[in-house]
């Protein structure tokens, strides 16, 4: 009598699940024949959908400027989360890192091996790299200092998500706007500065606060206005809402309804109290 001879039970297969759809696979041995390993695959395979994601979003041109950004394109494609990969890839686009170093930034994102903040840390490293180099440039001033500092506050300010406060804006942003609507160069118009430095001059007055590494303005006006509202504690609060800082157009010998309709435009400008 012969036995039928049963066969093993199907065991599940080890490793991780596939991660290409079959339908995905046949398209990208059609679209990129060229493309021979499991990892190229897989990385056409995430750029598509990152692609999907972003496509027709002005703000993210900067990933369509030379096939290196197809790497961080990869990694993008690997956020599940659409939202979360947008959010991912406009931080990418405004600080344009390299390559190299946007690819561990969005891995430790979407991986949440980012270290914590430390604002503490961020001080100590930034004294670090300053004491070094004043150091190795003993005559280097404090005026110096300040200005690089002030620099670098700007023009990180300009590559951070604006978040609370997203009406802030960079220092030579708001020179720029000051000057234009007082028909003055850009390089005439001074600040963010302390009360005590501003001149006895007239001029159009902007007073500004500062927030995230920008400036937020809070109150324009003509020379004695704002100076008198400053020397005391004013409605708006300003000195208990943090550091104040002024903005000036100095407008010199430039007629009183010239003058006042330049402080019109920039109040109109700010979106502040007429």
């Amino acid at each position: 009598m012969s036995r039928t001879k049963k066969s093993p039970p199907t065991l599940p297969r080890r490793g991780r699940p596939p991660v290409l759809p079959p339908e995905w696979e046949e398209e990208i041995a059609l679209t990129a024949p060229h493309v021979q390993t499991r990892r190229g695959l897989q990385n056409v395979y995430y750029r598509s959908l990152a692609v999907k994601v972003l496509a027709n979003d002005p703000r993210c041109a900067w990933l369509d400027e030379g096939s290196t950004k197809n790497t961080i394109l990869d990694e993008l494609g690997r956020f599940k989360d659409p939202a979360a990969m947008r959010q991912a890839a406009l931080a990418v686009c405004r600080m344009r890192p390299r390559v190299s170093d946007a690819v561990v930034m969005l891995r430790r994102w979407r991986t949440g091996t980012s270290p914590p903040v430390d604002s503490r840390v961020l001080a100590a490293q930034l004294e670090n790299v300053t004491t070094t180099y004043l150091q190795a440039h003993p005559g280097v001033t404090w005026g110096e200092v300040q200005d690089a500092l002030d620099s670098i506050l700007e023009k990180i300010s300009e590559k951070l998500p604006e978040g609370e406060g997203g009406e802030a804006q960079s220092a030579k942003a708001i020179r720029r706007t000051m000057a234009a609507h007082a028909g003055l160069r850009m390089r005439d118009v001074v600040g963010p500065v302390d009360q005590a430095k501003l001149k006895a001059e007239p001029g159009v007055y902007l007073v500004v606060i500062e927030h995230g590494g920008r400036w937020r303005p809070l109150y324009a006006g003509n020379t004695a206005d704002v100076q008198k509202r400053a020397t005391r504690l004013s409605p708006e609060g300003w000195f208990s809402r943090g550091p104040i800082r002024f903005a000036v157009a100095y407008t010199g010998d430039m007629p009183g309804d010239e003058r006042q309709a330049a402080e019109n435009a920039v109040k109109e400008e700010f979106e502040l109290d007429a």
